[in-house]
């Protein structure tokens, strides 16, 4: 399991990336098509074949952490994972604007 929580937490890892935000291509290939999140928002987050994050802001000044990454199998096809994402740019961000 561990091996499997390594690789997630890279997959996560890219995803947070400026250019794999911005890349419908290298989205897709880290997505599967009935891929849901759960934000902490409340809100529920289907992804669509094409669709891409951050394409109206300069993402490459975003920078994200993962904090308390842990996963859980829920059958043999899925495993949740569950994690923060902190800003760890925020005031030099809000500087910027």
């Amino acid at each position: 399991m561990e091996l499997i929580e390594k690789q997630i937490f890279e997959l996560e890892n890219e995803l947070l990336k400026a250019e794999t935000r911005k890349s419908a291509e290298k989205i897709s290939e880290l997505m599967s098509d009935d891929f849901m999140e759960f934000c902490v928002s409340g809100n529920v987050y289907n992804y669509n074949k094409g669709d891409v994050f951050d394409k109206d802001i300069n993402s490459s000044e975003i920078k994200w952490e993962i904090k308390e990454f842990t996963i859980k199998q829920l059958s043999k096809e899925s495993i949740l994972a569950t994690y923060y994402e902190n800003l760890l740019n925020l005031q030099q961000i809000i500087r910027g604007n």
